[in-house]
């Protein structure tokens, strides 16, 4: 996969690639892809100025996690016990 295919967030990614390998960038993609979704839902991304960047963000997360095979959908639903 190249970064012209992730062009929001390929460089970081393919960066992660190089230096600490394939498992290390797929957990760092499923984190961050987990925790910008949370952010969309509930933080600051809602806002109209950050909102655009965080969903390219999470599109090119998407597309890097479903090219590994490592794609689960996030629940961005807090539970309270």
């Amino acid at each position: 996969m190249s970064s012209l295919e992730m062009p929001f967030e390929g460089q970081r990614i393919l960066f992660m690639l190089d230096r600490d390998g394939e498992q290390a960038a797929i957990d760092f993609v499923a984190q961050t892809y987990r925790s910008y979704r949370l952010s969309l839902k509930f933080g600051m991304a809602k806002e109209k100025t950050f909102r655009r960047g965080y969903v390219e963000s999470c599109v090119d997360f998407r597309k890097f996690l479903k090219a590994h095979n490592a794609y689960l959908p996030v629940v961005t639903r807090i539970r309270y016990l």
